[in-house]
């Protein structure tokens, strides 16, 4: 996690979401959105949530409005 390039962690995050966005045919702009989310102190629980976690389409969508509802608070 503490490696010397700087937004590693961020762009594994992003290629998760984009691979499951795509599995369940949603458009790639849903992914910058939710990437906008995606923070230094939040990117690695949300990588172990991916990483972790089977979802069907209902799960991903509450999943990401809820990581998207954390930067509105």
């Amino acid at each position: 996690w503490n490696s010397a390039n700087q937004g590693f962690v961020k762009k594994l995050v992003k290629m998760k979401l984009s691979h499951i966005a795509d599995y369940f045919g949603f458009k790639p702009g849903y992914v910058y959105y939710v990437a906008r989310a995606i923070t230094a102190d939040n990117e690695k629980a949300i990588l172990t949530h991916l990483s972790n976690t089977t979802f069907e389409r209902n799960d991903f969508i509450k999943y990401c409005k809820r990581l998207q509802n954390s930067i509105k608070d």
